[in-house]
């Protein structure tokens, strides 16, 4: 089976507290867009990989992952947009105008731990869903703050949401490219599925398939480089 990945590659990680895109940040010697690329290209899956990323930072992009051995996927440079969710977009219409596998994932770029375990159970769960997603159960107290209060909230059927998100090429124009969808704004794909009344699967997520979003997560990082070992 072929995969088409759309990975943004576009921002700059204000939450980071750098003044650029933190894709670029060195994380064991190589950067984070390295590591993620080249765990996807370890997968062995055959399809392309398009990289949505700003037209002034593609050579610096191209120089990090130069040398990986891309086996069957091949690599397409697109323009990003100004938010993730005009990136995304700017990936699916490509897509749309330009068929060729039949199910699509979306993955952050700055989630470099990916598992060929965790790909696997998100393609075989769209035999019976429309979309599938990895989520990790909140396993901590959760309140929501209210005026002048907080209040706990049951967190038995809570969930916290990562990528890759798989759905079938098939749904694409029908999910994203509705007048509906349009006006929307694309920060999570399985909402759109929900939006459009088509079923969602959750698979289990896994604890090191992080978001490296702030300074201490490159820390952690670094520890799951030099202590555990990477499935790809």
């Amino acid at each position: 089976m072929k995969l088409d990945w759309i990975i943004p590659a576009a921002g700059q990680g204000r939450r980071m507290g750098g003044s650029v895109n933190k894709l670029l940040l060195i994380v064991g010697g190589r950067s984070i867009f390295y590591h993620t690329l080249s765990n996807i290209a370890k997968l062995g899956t055959a399809g392309r990989l398009l990289v949505l990323c700003r037209e002034e930072e593609q050579s610096l992009l191209e120089q990090e992952v130069k040398g990986v051995d891309w086996g069957d996927l091949e690599l397409v440079w697109l323009r990003g947009g100004k938010e993730r969710s005009d990136s995304v977009r700017n990936g699916l219409d490509y897509l749309l105008k330009n068929p060729q596998a039949s199910v699509v994932l979306t993955h952050d770029g700055a989630r470099p731990f990916l598992t060929s375990r965790l790909v696997a159970e998100l393609v075989a769960g769209l035999e019976q869903f429309e979309v599938t997603v990895p989520a990790m159960p909140v396993s901590e107290t959760t309140r929501r703050q209210l005026v002048g209060k907080t209040e706990v909230v049951d967190r038995e059927q809570l969930y916290l949401i990562q990528t890759p998100q798989a759905f079938k090429a098939k749904s694409i124009e029908q999910v994203f490219f509705s007048p509906e969808s349009l006006e929307a704004p694309l920060t999570d794909e399985a909402s759109f599925f929900e939006a459009a009344n088509l079923s969602v699967g959750l698979v289990p997520g896994e604890i090191k398939n992080i978001k490296l979003t702030r300074p201490d997560d490159l820390r952690l990082a670094e520890i799951y480089l030099k202590n555990f070992m990477v499935d790809p």
